[in-house]
């Protein structure tokens, strides 16, 4: 063996290929469709994404509601006339798309309507590719799907912690203004709420959803870091503060049911960053965190 072949095999055995995730499967091409709605303005709108897979499916997903056309108009009739346009246009591009590999060669029935560059892509899905592609060239339609996705977990997390603090308040009703308790951490440059706090306890809320995507991994993972972040900064700059003495932190989570082993790596790499900080972290259901948090309670009335 020589010497070269010596090194390449000690680099190899550095590398374990599962550190890498594997490349997705599916792939895709896509392409934005833009409105000029003052022709010669130079000046362009995407009003839909056109994506046709590998496999032959094919989908156009308007990016720009008749709701957009009358804020940017201020005047319904001509936002009704270029919303009718728009939506020629797309069942126009979604027709050749059926019967082509891509829309290089579609020639749009609006003078005004144009498409973008072909774009290859891989993805999990045909919609993952397709917010992808949204995020490269909608900011409009970007910001309104962003927007309503966060609702939505902000309202899975929000009924969660409500439903806790409920069965909570059943058994101590005087804690109520315990929950979602506004602090300030350190340089009093970030306010944030901390989930549960009474007297020297803090507890922060985190939920897991089941993914093996890498993405959605990752992104559940950044969040709960930021978490249990938050928590080792309250107790580091509160440890010595006369009304906020705290001293004892908790993540309690709640998960859904997991069909493979995804959130377990989760919560286990969560719970190694959670050691280093010396901050417990429990997966708990809604009856189990009240049955915890009174607990807690139980052993402050207790001293």
């Amino acid at each position: 063996m020589t010497a070269q072949e010596k090194i390449q095999k000690s680099q190899k055995s550095l590398v374990k290929s599962d550190s890498f995730p594997d490349l997705p499967a599916y792939s895709a091409l896509w392409h934005s469709l833009q409105i000029e709605p003052i022709q010669g303005s130079g000046e362009k709108l995407t009003i839909a994404i056109a994506v046709k897979g590998n496999d032959g499916a094919v989908n156009i997903y308007n990016t720009a509601s008749k709701k957009l056309f009358n804020c940017l108009c201020g005047d319904a009739e001509i936002a009704n006339k270029l919303f009718s346009m728009v939506q020629l246009s797309i069942s126009s591009a979604e027709n050749h798309l059926n019967n082509r590999i891509s829309l290089d060669d579609w020639i749009s029935p609006i003078a005004n309507i144009s498409i973008g560059r072909s774009v290859d892509a891989l993805g999990e899905n045909i919609e993952d590719i397709f917010f992808q592609s949204l995020n490269l060239t909608s900011i409009l339609g970007a910001s309104s799907l962003v927007s309503k996705n966060r609702n939505k977990k902000e309202i899975d997390l929000r009924a969660w912690k409500q439903d806790v603090k409920k069965r909570v308040l059943m058994k101590s009703p005087s804690v109520a203004s315990c929950f979602d308790f506004g602090v300030t951490l350190p340089g009093g440059m970030v306010d944030t709420k901390v989930g549960f706090l009474v007297h020297d306890y803090a507890a922060d809320f985190g939920i897991l959803r089941d993914s093996n995507k890498t993405r959605n991994y990752l992104r559940q993972l950044h969040i709960l870091q930021g978490r249990l972040w938050q928590l080792d900064q309250l107790r580091s700059s509160n440890k010595n503060n006369p009304i906020l003495n705290v001293n004892n932190v908790e993540l309690l989570i709640k998960s859904e049911k997991n069909k493979d082993n995804s959130i377990e790596d989760l919560v286990g790499e969560l719970q190694y960053e959670a050691k280093r900080r010396d901050i417990p972290v429990f997966v708990k259901n809604n009856q189990q965190t009240a049955r915890h948090l009174n607990k807690v309670l139980a052993n402050f009335s207790a001293h």
